[in-house]
């Protein structure tokens, strides 16, 4: 073709070890793609070039090329033209990343005891915090949920979600009751269901009720990494190249009334009981995690997926380690396999942490892994 190509602003290159993906943020799909292609898209070398051009600089390649373009045409990735100057008119995604808020989100966990979540919502309030996740471990009277919810309704918090453990309460007039307090639920999860009853999930047009047998009776329950909860979208791709995905603006207060970055981390910053949250963000070491991103953690930064996946720091391979891969993580980005696919092997068996903390992989591995 004798036309110049581009691709489109809204996607966005990724690239990994062994292989790339392109993510469309309009689309919120990403598509994977080798690293040959990826440099293609990418090198100055070769995206200022036409694409017939491209058929001279990799001659025994020619029908390769012709896939890779007919791809990306058939998924409007890329867009042609025979002038350079009209594709040099779309303008570059701007990778810059702000939240107004002092603390855009928050996790507050609950078991027996109860701290007084009046005061930490309404500090919560001046810290302009926008999304709360109520997670409850144990039984609690309904009416109390109630009293919760008609809080968090008057407050400036615009979205929340609830965790609830099954009982008998728990049924749909008043489930439904639940959803009609508060305009702001968007998601209900009924956990610890008994072994007769089935899992489901009900849809509403404002909320989401996940019914399901898991037994999540403390705060280890997260972290885990699967394409399930890849996250394809503008906001999480920017938050992802500057900093931490999960832990950026957050607060967490465990079921103890701690105060952390997360529920499930151990290093805590004070207790809701001797000391206002509005302290806790001053202080350098609460926000030092914040600007952990993914181009410093070890094995994330080789990894396509690294921009959509959601990064835990409370669960680590290598514990003693703040920069080393996330436990829950199945994937080797070394061979671009999940566990559970045939050859797969985990990262743990090709390579091991050095003492500044930087993934080293075994020598008789370097050769076969990393080649493309």
């Amino acid at each position: 073709m004798e036309k110049y190509f581009k691709l489109f602003s809204n996607c966005i290159l990724v690239k990994g070890i062994k292989r790339s993906i392109i993510c469309d943020v309009q689309k919120q799909n990403f598509y994977l793609i080798p690293n040959t292609l990826y440099n293609i898209l990418k090198e100055k070398k070769y995206k200022t070039k036409k694409i017939s051009k491209l058929y001279k600089i990799f001659p025994n390649q020619t029908s390769t090329i012709e896939e890779y373009f007919s791809f990306l045409l058939k998924n409007n990735l890329i867009i042609l033209s025979e002038s350079k100057k009209i594709l040099n008119n779309f303008p570059k995604l701007d990778k810059k990343f702000e939240i107004p808020n002092i603390i855009s989100n928050a996790i507050l966990d609950f078991r027996d005891k109860i701290y007084d979540y009046q005061i930490i919502i309404e500090q919560l309030d001046e810290l302009l915090c926008k999304e709360l996740i109520l997670r409850f471990f144990s039984v609690i009277d309904i009416k109390v949920i109630y009293q919760v919810i008609e809080f968090v309704d008057k407050s400036n918090i615009s979205n929340f979600e609830l965790l609830l453990p099954y009982c008998s309460d728990i049924n749909e007039n008043n489930i439904n009751e639940l959803i009609s307090k508060s305009n702001k639920i968007s998601k209900i999860y009924i956990h610890s269901l008994l072994k007769e009853q089935k899992e489901n999930v009900i849809k509403s047009d404002n909320t989401t009720i996940i019914f399901t047998k898991q037994k999540i009776d403390n705060s280890s329950y997260c972290g885990f990494i699967s394409p399930e909860y890849f996250q394809v979208n503008h906001e999480m791709l920017l938050q992802s190249f500057n900093f931490n995905n999960c832990l950026y603006k957050k607060i967490g207060i465990d079921e103890n009334g701690k105060i952390k970055n997360c529920p499930a981390m151990n290093n805590s910053f004070g207790n809701v009981n001797n000391i206002c949250l509005q302290e806790i963000i001053k202080k350098k070491d609460y926000k030092k995690k914040w600007f952990l991103n993914k181009e410093k953690i070890e094995v994330c930064k080789l990894c396509e997926f690294r921009y959509i996946c959601s990064d835990c720091r409370a669960f680590l391979k290598d514990p003693d380690n703040i920069y080393s891969q996330p436990a829950k993580c199945t994937y080797n980005p070394y061979i671009a396999k999940w566990e559970g696919e045939e050859d797969y092997i985990p990262v743990e068996e090709i390579g091991t942490y050095n003492k500044k903390g930087k993934f080293i992989i075994k020598e008789e591995y370097i050769n076969s892994l990393i080649n493309d």
